[in-house]
């Protein structure tokens, strides 16, 4: 069976080659007599005819009754637009189940890039390689996670060399428990294209890695799963356990809140299991394993990880409704998914052979870089980082998932520690008087105090406060006396904190106002949105808009760029003003409450208030909710 490479499909196909020629090529999978006769029209082009590949099953075209003049219609296109021939190869559907037949190792010139934003407007499912544009900071459109300007910088481990010639490395461990084996294709070929021209990317990525891969590789093997999958975090987080996306996904395995529920990660004010090394590892495999029971292929759990399995679902229904292939590589799904498998594939065919593509993987230990330390009731992080000679930040790195300046008291009642820690500092840490552990200490209320304010003060939040005191309401009476406990360091000291991360973030950006720009012919959200280099969904947010909305020529949209340079945003959560003269409290919604009247309360601006809590969209508030606010120190914030 022959194969051309074309994109689009049925009536698509012409407008495709119209209006972007570049990208005119279609996989047409035909029997021999129409091979026959399109050869005898394309014999005088010059084009690659191969043997048994095909990306997508379009038969239905040539089933229908004009076949005979098809290659009529084609010669005089592909004459003006050009073909793109692929290496010979194996189908990819098979990628995950045996090894690949020898393939051949020519080097294939791929089209320019189409955007992503093009792609996803038109919702052509075009392959990730007509995506790759190696001179940015994206494949297919999509920022690679260490690339966000938010990402964590750790300094690698001190490599030891006696560790490393005894445990050996970890690289190598992974290399011999794997077992997908995926074939070559063009998509993978663009991701593994990027990596291999990025390696800054990969020693950052390796440099947080040296912490974690040991334990997360170690876990797959114990519960014999392929060992690839701990390279899962570098696709989702640039292994990165402080990541946060825009979706609100966290960790290293970057779980939604919903998600991270039904799979037990408990999230409170002072612990986010989604970020907990160990309990968001277990989830994972958890996660994976259940998809894996589902689909009985990694290609499709992989997908189902990063879209979700009812979107999965959908367009294998879609497809088996057409009489089309069910497999991953044949399904039209968003550009980020089509994009995340062939990316895992990239990175395990890289760590397979990091010579072959001239990539350098840092030596990790064979071992797990930490252990697991119980401790008996709360513990400031301070205290804990002293007892160990670590420091606060090295403490944070390892137990990620405590959100503030202390453990949760309701748990996990344990810690973890590099695996060289002296045993005596477990002795130490047991026998550490309570006082220490916590300072505990009584606050008398004053005039004009009231549970925010205070809880504001030492740390805590109103909701921990009212908890430590047993209050059945919030409202405060003077001389009443509080139990509080604070930090034994200023809050400034514990730099990983989740508070200090934020304000972090929003120190090292310029203060924002509003410009506005008319849409010009033929532009759309996602076009507009791209150049101003911020995502769709903020742009659709900031207009009230949802990021499927049609755009009107002559139509104003409003953006938030820098004062001082004038540049667009990034981020909107990156952005939230913050400046000397304002603290941050955390507002309990009350009843009848909106964005609006709290914005007026406060004397902030709506868009303030969705940025400094991740709202992107106009869902409603509800009693009890907590948002975070920034007012002033002379505010009323009662």
């Amino acid at each position: 069976m022959y194969t051309l490479y074309f994109l689009g499909n049925r009536m698509k196909l012409m407008l495709a080659m119209l209006q972007r020629p570049a990208y005119s090529c279609i996989h047409i999978m035909s029997h021999p007599a129409e091979l026959a006769r399109i050869d005898a029209q394309l014999w005088w082009l010059n084009f690659s005819v191969l043997k048994d590949h095909a990306l997508i099953s379009t038969q239905q075209i040539l089933r229908t009754w004009p076949r005979a003049l098809l290659p009529l219609l084609l010669a005089p296109l592909l004459a003006v637009n050009g073909c793109v021939a692929l290496p010979q190869a194996q189908h990819p559907a098979a990628n995950l189940t045996a090894k690949p037949t020898p393939a051949s190792t020519s080097v294939v010139q791929l089209p320019p890039a189409a955007t992503h934003d093009e792609a996803t407007q038109d919702h052509d499912p075009v392959p990730a390689a007509l995506l790759q544009d190696s001179s940015q900071t994206a494949v297919d459109g999509v920022p690679m996670a260490d690339d966000q300007a938010d990402a964590t910088t750790m300094a690698p481990v001190t490599l030891d060399s006696d560790a490393l010639h005894r445990f050996g490395d970890v690289w190598e461990t992974l290399r011999a428990g794997f077992t997908l084996h995926p074939a070559d294709n063009a998509r993978i070929l663009a991701q593994r294209q990027w990596f291999a021209s990025h390696q800054g990317y990969i020693d950052r990525m390796t440099a947080r890695a040296t912490r974690y891969l040991g334990y997360t590789s170690s876990e797959a093997a114990k519960r014999h799963l392929p060992t690839e999958l701990a390279l899962l975090p570098i696709i989702e987080s640039a292994y990165d356990p402080f990541a946060l996306s825009r979706a609100q996904a966290s960790g290293m395995w970057q779980f939604i809140p919903g998600t991270g529920k039904v799979f037990g990660l408990r999230e409170s004010w002072w612990y986010d299991g989604r970020r907990d090394v160990i309990d968001s590892t277990r989830a994972a495999y958890d996660f994976l394993s259940s998809l894996h029971d589902k689909y009985h292929d990694w290609a499709l759990v992989l997908a189902a990880y990063n879209a979700g399995p009812g979107l999965i679902d959908k367009a294998i229904a879609r497809n088996a409704a057409q009489g089309l292939p069910t497999d991953y590589w044949s399904l039209s799904l968003p550009a980020e998914t089509m994009a995340y498998v062939p990316r895992f594939m990239a990175i395990v065919q890289l760590v397979q052979q990091p010579e072959l593509y001239s990539v350098h993987l840092t030596p990790i230990v064979n071992q797990s870089y930490f252990r697991v330390v119980s401790i008996p009731g709360q513990l400031d992080l301070a205290a804990a980082a002293k007892l160990a000679g670590i420091s606060l930040q090295d403490l944070y790195a390892l137990n990620p998932g405590f959100n503030h300046w202390a453990t949760d008291p309701e748990g996990p009642q344990r810690i973890l520690v590099p695996a060289e820690t002296a045993s005596t500092f477990d002795t130490a840490l047991a026998s550490l008087p309570p006082p220490q552990r916590v300072i505990t200490s009584h606050y008398r209320v004053k005039r004009g105090d009231n549970l925010f304010r205070i809880a504001q003060r030492f740390g805590l939040s109103p909701a921990e406060l009212q908890h430590l005191n047993h209050l059945h309401s919030r409202h405060l009476h003077r001389g009443q006396t509080l139990v509080v406990t604070e930090a034994q360091k200023p809050l400034d000291s514990y730099r990983q904190s989740e508070d200090q991360r934020v304000a972090e973030q929003v120190t090292q950006t310029a203060s924002l106002h509003r410009i506005h720009v008319h849409v010009t012919r033929r532009e759309s959200l996602a076009k507009v949105a791209k150049h101003y280099h911020v995502s769709t969904e903020e742009l659709a947010s900031w207009n009230g808009l949802s990021k499927k909305s049609v755009c009107k020529r002559g139509q104003q949209l409003t953006l938030l760029v820098t004062k001082t340079t004038h540049q667009p945003a990034k981020s909107i959560h990156e952005h939230a003003a913050r400046h000397s003269d304002k603290h941050k409290i955390r507002y309990a919604v009350r009843r009848g409450d909106t964005l609006f009247s709290i914005s007026r309360r406060y004397r902030v601006s709506v868009d303030e208030i969705r940025a400094w809590n991740h709202r992107r969209h106009h869902h409603g508030l509800h009693p009890g909710q907590d948002l975070v606010i920034y007012v002033a120190e002379n505010s009323d914030d009662s």
